[in-house]
């Protein structure tokens, strides 16, 4: 049986989960609706028992930009710590992050999904559970190599309309938002290395690297990066929120063969 926690944004909302999870063969048994108190504020966990090909597992879901009455909290103001914290403490296997971003890669596609390798955050903020005394933690290898296998060879399954020149893994650069980059800043993050671009993940793997729990993210791409597309005069939010809802196949598939390979 696998512990698994999950951590998304709006593609984990109540109305989204188990459908999507449905969509992958996983069937949820029983669900209950938990706040977990932590030094940073309370975090509300979704605690699912699932059966997945035969097996019994149980998911612990948090949807990321969680907020009093009903509203979503913007990018730059969410509490890392208290997520991770609640992820950090149920004893969970391992945890798979999913990614609305941007792609900033010429060979990976709106509407493809892929995995992230690496990160990448430049804006100087810090992410910790120490803040009184100093914990270097080595992020050489911040995402687990296994469970990056496992999510590569599904998510290749899962996209047999994309050859083999589509990339597959990624190297993710975190933006603070909330506005989306600017064609500058997309240049410079691509000058740098960067194929993906987001809000939120980097410090999320940050964090779990701290707590050793193993960590692996899929990447769905809504857009691509400003001035990329010399027919996008705007980037929609609406709009690119809906184009990755609507290519969340993949990312469910693969988070079901992690449950496996757990």
């Amino acid at each position: 049986m696998a512990r698994l926690a999950v951590i998304g944004g709006t593609s984990l909302g109540p109305t989204a989960l188990e459908p999507g999870l449905d969509s992958a063969g996983i069937t949820i048994t029983s669900r209950e609706e938990v706040t977990v108190e932590t030094p940073w504020g309370d975090v509300p966990v979704s605690i699912l028992n699932a059966i997945y090909e035969g097996n019994q597992h149980t998911l612990f879901v948090v949807q990321r930009h969680h907020g009093k009455g009903g509203k979503s909290t913007p990018p730059h103001k969410i509490e890392f710590r208290a997520n991770m914290h609640a992820l950090t403490t149920i004893d969970a296997d391992a945890c798979i992050a999913i990614n609305n971003v941007g792609s900033l890669a010429e060979d990976w596609p709106p509407g493809s999904v892929g995995l992230v390798e690496d990160v990448m955050c430049l804006n100087g903020e810090a992410w910790t559970f120490s803040e009184d005394h100093a914990v270097h933690v080595a992020m050489t290898r911040v995402l687990d190599n296994g469970l990056q296998d496992v999510l590569e060879k599904s998510l290749r399954e899962s996209q047999p309309d994309l050859d083999d020149s589509v990339r597959m893994r990624h190297i993710y650069a975190r933006s603070i938002g909330p506005q989306f980059e600017t064609p500058a800043e997309v240049n410079a993050l691509r000058k740098l290395g960067a194929t993906c671009v987001g809000m939120t993940f980097v410090p999320e793997v940050r964090l779990a690297a701290e707590r050793e729990l193993p960590m692996c993210a899929v990447v769905i791409a809504g857009n691509w990066g400003a001035g990329m597309d010399s027919e996008a005069e705007h980037l929609d939010g609406d709009g690119v929120i809906d184009d990755a809802r609507s290519n969340m196949l993949p990312a469910w598939n693969a988070l079901a063969a992690i449950l496996n390979h757990l």
